[in-house]
């Protein structure tokens, strides 16, 4: 089986999971989720036959050419469990600040705050990553998201830290929901960049549906929202490891040139 192959599979298991969330919430699971794998396969099989599914790095290579396994694989996995920990935090964030003895007023604010954190890290984050790196911004913002997490647990209580806190976790969210659409770009090419996004984007749809149910089971289980931001932070970790492992197909030439 050819790479291609192997991503469309990927591709339909994404969706399989989702349409299994949403099966579970309409009280039809199996057969929703069955459903959804079933129309993915047609459509994005029908999209191959178009020549619409193509990875072509802006490299020596044709536009039909495809990737390495890895270079597909990692981004989608790392950006999955990036935000897969940030929809955990976020998703919690009214009844968490209730929780934490802020007012309605306070917790209300919150998200402004939060809103602001995001688009700020979608704006500044991108124009960083013109210059520092894609992935290297990447890096960055998850090391940060991850120490940002449990520090919002703890320092919880007062006003200040609780808003700048969570103003750098929203912060570290909307840089991956932003920088991820280029990093497509770099490692893909442009010519088909809406598709390959997409099909990137499936690791999002899959952590806004799981990364609130996440949140909510472990506070359900333990009674308080303390172990739901430890996990999360262990998954911007283990995000942050799998980009360690990601490298840009520009790079390539270059350290073949070298002889590294």
């Amino acid at each position: 089986m050819g790479r291609i192959g192997i991503a469309l599979i990927l591709c339909v298991a994404q969706l399989f999971l989702w349409g299994l969330a949403v099966g579970h919430a309409i009280g039809k699971g199996w057969p929703t989720a069955l459903l959804v794998a079933n129309d993915a396969t047609l459509q994005t099989a029908a999209l191959m036959q178009r020549g619409a599914f193509a990875f072509a790095p802006q490299l020596e290579r044709s536009l039909g050419e495809t990737v390495p396994w890895e270079e597909f694989t990692t981004p989608n996995f790392a950006y999955c469990l990036g935000t897969t920990a940030g929809t955990m935090v976020i998703s919690q964030l009214v009844p968490f600040a209730l929780n934490s003895g802020h007012s309605a007023a306070v917790a209300a604010f919150a998200l402004t705050v939060g809103a602001l954190g995001s688009a700020s890290g979608r704006v500044l984050s991108g124009w960083m990553s013109d210059y520092a790196g894609r992935l290297n911004t990447l890096r960055v913002m998850l090391l940060a998201s991850a120490c940002a997490m449990p520090l919002l647990f703890l320092l919880r209580e007062n006003v200040v830290p609780f808003y700048a806190l969570l103003a750098a976790v929203y912060y570290c969210y909307g840089t991956q929901l932003s920088v991820y659409a280029s990093t497509s770009a770099d490692f893909f090419g442009t010519k088909n960049v809406g598709f390959n996004y997409g099909l990137l984007l499936l690791a999002w749809g899959v952590a806004a549906i799981f990364g609130p149910f996440l949140g909510g089971r472990v506070y359900v289980a333990t009674g308080e929202y303390r172990y739901a931001f430890f996990v999360a932070a262990a998954m911007s970790i283990a995000a942050l490891a799998t980009l360690v492992f990601a490298r840009s197909p520009h790079e390539q030439p270059v350290r073949a040139a070298a002889g590294v």
